[in-house]
C-alpha cells in the first residue's frame, strides 16, 4: 500500500510496476444493502504475471491462502486446481504464470 505522501505519483513504484490511480468499481457480488460502489487506493502492481513459484512463496509466508485453508468466499473448487497440494504445483508450471486463483 503506498502511504499519504506518495499516494498519487507514479514515481513510487518500483521498476516492474505500473501505477494503478485511485478510483472506484462495483462489485460484481451485492452486498447487505444491494449493490454499492467501492472506493479503491491507488496502488503499484506488478507489470508481469505472478508465477506459481512466486505464488508458492506467497502461500507460504500466508498460510491462509492454501488450498486446505482459503475461505469458500474468496475461492472456488477449482483454486490452485494445478497443485499437488498446499504447497506444491506441478514442477513444470513453476516458471508459468499462477491461474485458478
Amino acid at each position: 500500500m503506498l502511504g499519504p505522501a506518495v499516494a498519487n505519483n507514479a514515481a513510487a513504484c518500483r521498476e516492474g510496476e505500473v501505477f494503478i490511480p485511485a478510483g472506484s468499481y462495483r462489485p460484481f457480488f451485492k452486498s447487505g444493502d444491494g449493490v454499492r460502489e467501492v472506493l479503491v487506493e491507488p496502488i503499484c502492481l506488478s507489470a508481469s504475471p505472478v508465477t506459481n513459484e512466486k505464488y508458492r512463496d506467497f502461500v507460504r509466508r500466508h498460510p491462509e491462502w492454501r488450498k486446505s485453508r482459503v475461505k469458500a468466499l474468496f475461492a472456488e473448487d477449482t483454486y490452485l486446481a494445478d497443485w499437488h497440494d498446499d504447497l506444491t504445483p506441478q514442477p513444470e508450471l513453476l516458471t508459468r504464470p499462477a491461474t485458478s486463483v
